[in-house]
């Protein structure tokens, strides 16, 4: 009797708390995800020149921007196509950089 008490009990702790790790994992993930910023170094700019933001504001918050993944804001690309980068080449790892000896052609048939 208190033996399937204490495995029902058991089981039910072991569910709570995987629920609860489940739960922190989630709330961990949402809290280190960084929000969007609405700002661009054109509008952080525009801000400056207006005399809203002062020069040391400014480069704290470019910086910030920059620092978010935001580099390609700071291109000037007004009328202009689009520049297309070429694709990364491939480098030799591991056992890749070994090179194999060529095989020797096959020998001519004998009449």
């Amino acid at each position: 009797m208190y033996f399937q008490i204490l495995v029902v009990l058991g089981i039910s702790l072991y569910v709570l708390l995987i629920f609860g790790l489940r739960s922190l994992r989630k709330v961990r993930n949402r809290i280190e995800t960084p929000g969007e910023t609405e700002f661009s170094i054109e509008k952080l700019s525009q801000l400056r020149d207006q005399g809203l933001l002062s020069e040391e504001e400014f480069v704290k918050a470019r910086d910030s921007i920059l620092a978010r993944g935001g580099r390609e804001m700071m291109l000037p690309t007004a009328g202009m196509p689009p520049v297309v980068a070429p694709p990364p080449k491939p480098q030799p790892r591991g056992f890749e950089v070994v090179q194999r000896k060529p095989e020797p052609p096959p020998a001519p048939p004998k009449l």
